[in-house]
């Protein structure tokens, strides 16, 4: 069975009773709109994507299944489950389905180890790339199962529990352990695990084919090793785009928190401030979660920019000048048909931050996190130590940065992310990814295969180009192309 990653729960750290109230719903079929209204009400949550991202990872766990028209039901794994609905039957549960989690299990017994050294090993020892994110999920659900505990210096080892469940199952060696000396894991050209495209997108009608502007030299490249080149969005797009969300995010935070405490929700530690000062305080802990997260480390996540319109292609990307250049076209209905391994390819729609109503959305989502964890946490008063709001918050910022504009903005742009590694900084020498120099700056780039996953279908040669359509269909046959699939055409 090929696994996948951990998901998203709205409470990972309780999913034992997240898990079973929503297979208690899912025990008759039930649509999305029926699911909607139950998940607003039981997790007062309303992003239709935080909705699916939830049916999505039940489906992965196994635990319910999709018929048709988007009408889930609980599945037999999942009636099996409910009538003994414990935390070790759960872990072996996602044990069957989920990377990563009795491996990481052994990792601890060896030794105590802090969250960077977990993913340096998964990645090295078992070929698996995480970020972040995806281990502090992972330790939430074995933190709450009892089997893993955490120490002062943030070290995760394992519990009494955990030692016992592993011994349970002694017999246990990990399937996908791969060789550690001189591993050549990211040496070769990443291949794509699979296209994920968000609900809102799906709903946007997704264009059969959408075209990525290059240079002639650009071009040959593509023909020559049949790779497209991806580069980093965070080098690209700068730190300025962050700043306009974060700022967002701050404004509706502060009007929520004055509704709050307008209506008389007042926190139990500031009970005898008055407002002007209970804002106060709220606004140094904005500062301080916002300063953790200017901290943090940006993701590696590499983009390739397309177009749903040739006429359009030119005016959008300034590279390889005046109409000189090539249009290539990719299939992306058959490449989401595609499912192979390492790495993740992602599709966005590109929209104006003050324009999506799907963005707005995002942000209130923040805004209501960030009111809502200082409300918890100013009762222990620890929240200027809690990096975890910060970092939670961060994963919530990066999914709004990856979709909006920059100044150039075209509503026929969409955007082809391939998330691969979780640092900015790994070893170049590894070959996992090479830095050129793009637009004056220093960037870190990617080559694709350019192969089922990637299919080429249509090549537009610019009205200003020097090359014919029959060169371009005799160098691509040279190269190995099957041209009865690609078609050439030139603009006028």
């Amino acid at each position: 069975m090929e696994k996948s990653n951990i998901g998203y729960l709205p409470s990972m750290g309780s999913a034992r009773e997240t898990i079973k109230t929503i297979l208690e719903f899912y025990q008759e079929e039930r649509k999305d709109l029926r699911f909607k209204s139950f998940f607003e009400e039981i997790f007062g949550q309303r992003s239709e994507k935080t909705m699916s991202l939830t049916q999505r990872t039940l489906v992965n766990y196994g635990l319910i299944m999709e018929t048709e028209d988007y009408v889930y039901k609980i599945t037999p794994l999942g009636q099996e489950w409910l009538k003994d609905p414990t935390y070790e039957a759960l872990v072996d549960i996602l044990d069957e389905h989920v990377d990563y989690i009795r491996e990481l299990l052994l990792e601890l017994r060896e030794h105590a180890c802090v969250g960077k050294e977990l993913l340096k090993t998964a990645e090295r020892k078992y070929g698996i790339v995480l970020n972040r994110s995806d281990i502090s999920r992972r330790m939430q659900i074995l933190k709450s199962a009892g089997l893993v505990k955490m120490n002062r210096r943030k070290q995760y080892s394992l519990t009494e529990e955990g030692a016992k469940y592993l011994q349970k199952n002694s017999k246990y060696k990990p399937a996908n352990q791969k060789a550690i000396a001189d591993s050549t894991v990211f040496k070769e050209t990443p291949k794509i695990y699979q296209v994920e495209t968000n609900k809102e997108n799906d709903n946007q009608e997704v264009p059969e084919i959408l075209y990525h502007y290059c240079s002639i030299e650009e071009f040959l490249q593509i023909m020559k090793n049949k790779k497209f080149r991806f580069w980093d969005l965070c080098t690209l797009q700068g730190t300025a785009a962050a700043e306009k969300i974060i700022g967002r995010i701050r404004e509706q935070a502060q009007k929520k928190k004055d509704m709050s405490e307008f209506e008389g929700e007042r926190t139990f530690q500031y009970h005898t401030l008055n407002r002007e000062q209970t804002k106060g305080v709220f606004n140094s802990f904005l500062e301080e979660v916002f300063k953790n997260v200017r901290d943090l480390e940006n993701p590696m996540n590499f983009v390739m920019r397309l177009m749903a319109e040739t006429k359009m292609s030119y005016r959008w990307n300034p590279h390889a000048g005046d109409e000189a250049g090539i249009l290539v076209g990719l299939d992306f209905t058959k490449m989401r048909q595609a499912n192979q391994s390492n790495g993740l390819l992602e599709l966005q729609k590109v929209c104006k931050l003050d324009d999506s109503e799907k963005v707005q959305n995002m942000i209130g989502e923040c805004a209501s996190y960030l009111v809502m964890r200082f409300e918890e946490n100013s009762i222990r008063r620890d929240w200027e130590k809690n990096r975890q709001i910060s970092e939670a918050l961060w994963s919530k910022i990066y999914d709004i940065y990856k979709s909006i504009a920059t100044d150039q903005y075209d509503e026929k742009e969409w955007r082809l992310i391939f998330r691969q590694t979780q640092s900015r900084f790994q070893d170049l020498a590894s070959g996992e990814f090479d830095l050129k120099v793009r637009d004056g700056k220093i960037v870190p780039c990617l080559d694709v295969e350019a192969d089922e996953n990637l299919p080429i279908r249509k090549v537009v040669l610019g009205p200003s180009c020097k090359m014919s359509v029959e060169e371009v269909r005799r160098w691509m046959t040279i190269c190995g192309f099957q041209m009865r699939e690609i078609k050439v055409d030139k603009m006028q």
